[in-house]
């Protein structure tokens, strides 16, 4: 095996999350009595975004969702985790947030219920559709696109946060 493709295996987490997903989804469906059907490609980014000089471009953006709402214009995103990183049961983690606007766009739904098991507790956090956040979400993407993929060049590094722990409340 290459070192490139030995960087891309799964985890072990990254498999009992795998495993575990159609359990969590199942579980989510009948507490909050929604139908859900598993989404099976990713979706590309249909509209037309107008920038601030006025071009109108395609944004190169895809996403897949993890489940359809059958009869509703929503998604469901689930999450399987041992801890909470960085976000509790009233403020989601940045990216679990972002990641739900940018298949709310992609599949032009009205909102996206982030359901996630931590441990054996139970989460559901609904993100609604929000156009300003859409609008600035594309235009990062966009620029990220013609600064960097474009021209082949690498973003700077960005040290992370390790988030050490985190409170975690359940009402």
């Amino acid at each position: 095996m290459t070192p490139a493709a030995d960087m891309h295996r799964q985890s072990e987490a990254m498999a009992i999350g795998s495993f575990m997903e159609p359990y969590v989804a199942r579980y989510a469906a009948s507490k909050l009595g929604l139908r859900l059907r598993a989404a099976t490609r990713t979706i590309e980014y249909k509209g037309i975004f107008t920038r601030d000089d006025g071009d109108r471009v395609n944004v190169n953006l895809c996403a897949t969702p993890d489940y359809y709402v059958l009869g509703q214009r929503m998604l469901v995103e689930i999450k399987v985790s041992s801890i909470m990183y960085g976000w509790n049961e009233d403020s989601l983690h940045p990216q679990y947030e972002w990641q739900a606007r940018a298949q709310m766009a992609c599949t032009d739904r009205d909102t996206c219920i982030v359901c996630a098991m931590v441990g054996s507790t139970f989460f559901h956090i609904p993100i609604v559709r929000d156009l300003h956040k859409e609008r600035m979400m594309l235009s990062a993407v966009d620029r990220f696109w013609y600064d960097h993929v474009m021209p082949g060049i690498r973003p700077f590094h960005v040290e992370q946060t390790r988030v050490t722990s985190a409170k975690v409340t359940k009402g």
